[in-house]
């Protein structure tokens, strides 16, 4: 059987202060909430964004812990992170 990957697709604008808003379709799907944290890293031209949640036993951080394997960007990111 073929696991299909999530595939959400939103475009924003970038207001004159250069805000972005998350889209709601996004925010749910990863359970973005006000105080989350996010990361924007450039990996070889390639624009990555990870979300840090600040509340204690979110979903986010259970996701985090779990071992999916790693890609050489997540590798890259990881490391940017940890400098």
């Amino acid at each position: 059987m073929i696991k299909m990957k999530t595939v959400i697709l939103k475009k924003t604008k970038v207001s004159k202060n250069y805000q972005v808003i998350i889209p709601v379709e996004i925010r749910k799907h990863l359970n973005i909430k006000p105080g989350d944290e996010i990361l924007w890293a450039i990996i070889e031209n390639n624009l990555r964004v990870k979300i840090f949640s600040k509340r204690k036993n979110a979903l986010v951080d259970l996701i985090g812990k779990l071992d999916m394997g790693e890609t050489d960007a997540s590798k890259d990111a990881d490391e940017i992170v940890s400098k």
